[in-house]
């Protein structure tokens, strides 16, 4: 049986990554010709998909350096009674990277995007560190009070009435 070839390999990753700063610096030289000051929501959401484009691609170096992926676990059992199965979208795997430089002026979101591109250890060690601990996509949550604890529990003595 053949193995296939690594999807990921570092001269693909860099290939990313030259792309990532081909854009970060048309969006700087665009910032620079025209002395946009970052009032524009269209060059907000320029830069937006910048950062993500930045995040996303030292991801993908951490994922190269990690390797073969392990065998993968069997699928998971059904929440107990009582809870449900929440499905995370992995909204703050990102944004505790710390990436980007939330409420900065124009500029500086760009000189950070340059700085990750050209300093992405630190990026690249959380990164590794978290796939390497497993990222998890369910959690359990509470959905309703299981009855037989409920039921099961001292319920105190009804007070009587003294009549006489």
């Amino acid at each position: 049986m053949k193995h296939l070839p690594p999807l990921l390999t570092e001269t693909r990753v860099e290939a990313f990554t030259a792309s990532a700063l081909r854009f970060v610096c048309w969006v700087f030289g665009l910032i620079a010709r025209w002395g946009f000051t970052g009032q524009s929501r269209k060059l907000r959401d320029v830069i937006c998909t910048a950062e993500r484009a930045v995040e996303r691609t030292l991801f993908l170096h951490a994922v190269a350096r990690l390797g073969p992926l392990p065998n993968r676990k069997p699928r998971p059992a059904p929440a107990p009674r009582g809870f449900r199965v929440k499905r995370s979208r992995g909204q703050l795997f990102y944004k505790r990277a710390t990436i980007r430089a939330r409420k900065a002026h124009i500029i500086d979101r760009v000189f950070a995007l340059l700085d990750a591109l050209q300093n992405p250890e630190r990026a690249i060690a959380y990164f590794l560190k978290r796939v390497r601990k497993g990222l998890r996509g369910r959690r359990l949550v509470i959905a309703a009070p299981v009855t037989e604890a409920l039921l099961s529990a001292q319920m105190p003595a009804p007070l009587t009435l003294d009549t006489s």
